[in-house]
């Protein structure tokens, strides 16, 4: 199967109906070890996002497990913010575009949300027991070059052996995906779509343990780190056989796979097929639920 490199569209000649983007990467790297990290995992989101837009920052406190006083995202701020997570005085960390009152009352925008902490349900094997989250709306993303670029930048930054790109309707939508939490009113009646979804996540969070070594499914983004593509057969044979529109390489010898030119063709009549067509590429590696 041939493949193609990224080519940036303009804004202009998008044709995405995406509302929200989300990244989900997963890595081994201990953020109160590498704290200087946090200022270039900055600069990776503005290339997501077409500049700087993160203006706030709190984070969840190690002794309480509450959150903090939200903060400007000042020089000045961010500083005292690395030196406190150098001294173990968060378990996250969430930076967002908007104030945190606003957002209570439904302003959605951009937010990165780096969970510090060792995550529990991943034990003591796991490859990548940390993760980051990454939450944008479609229309800051300027190409999908940029998007997929941005991605890999932070993916490199964090050494990270599986990350994803999912695209949705919505900002719960696009986290309940990410973070594998099905999360629905306790009275709420589940369509057959909802109830496979929610099986779905649950699987994923059972098998968190392998998230890393094996894939959670196909995405509309997907970044494999050197040994996932190892187990497809190596880099000759992925660049070869994935069914997917774009394919860019990473300098660790990883390698992200777009499946279509644009994040917001989820909605387009074919996208089920496509992505049921990488599906059962990454079969050999991925994880079970």
């Amino acid at each position: 199967m041939s493949f193609e490199v990224f080519a940036s569209r303009p804004k202009s000649e998008r044709t995405s109906e995406a509302e929200m983007i989300g990244i989900a990467v997963y890595h081994g790297r201990d953020l109160k070890e590498h704290p200087a990290l946090i200022e270039p995992l900055l600069s990776g989101m503005a290339v997501i996002t077409g500049g700087q837009r993160l203006a706030y920052v709190s984070g969840i406190l190690s002794e309480s497990g509450l959150p903090g006083r939200e903060a400007k995202l000042s020089k000045q701020n961010l500083t005292r913010i690395i030196s406190e997570l150098a001294s173990g005085s968060y378990e996250g960390l969430e930076l967002n575009e908007h104030k945190r009152s606003d957002r209570e009352r439904g302003t959605e925008g951009a937010m990165l949300d780096l969970r510090i902490s060792r995550d529990p349900q991943a034990g003591p094997s796991a490859v990548a027991p940390y993760a980051v989250y990454i939450l944008t709306a479609d229309a800051a993303v300027q190409t999908p070059g940029e998007l997929a670029s941005g991605a890999v930048s932070i993916i490199e930054i964090l050494q990270s052996s599986y990350a994803l790109v999912y695209t949705g309707p919505s900002f719960n939508d696009v986290f309940v995906e990410l973070t594998a939490t099905p999360i629905f009113a306790w009275d709420h009646e589940f369509t057959p779509d909802e109830a496979l979804r929610r099986a779905r996540l649950l699987g994923h969070q059972l098998a968190r343990v392998h998230v890393g070594a094996r894939v959670r499914g196909a995405y509309w983004g997907n970044y494999l780190g050197p040994d996932l593509v190892d187990a497809l057969g190596g880099m000759a044979r992925v660049r070869e056989e994935a069914p997917v529109a774009a394919i860019l390489p990473s300098s660790a010898g990883g390698v992200f796979l777009q499946l279509t030119s644009d994040p917001g063709d989820f909605s387009n009549p074919d996208f089920p097929a496509r992505l049921a067509l990488l599906e059962r590429y990454l079969e050999p590696i991925r994880i079970s639920g």
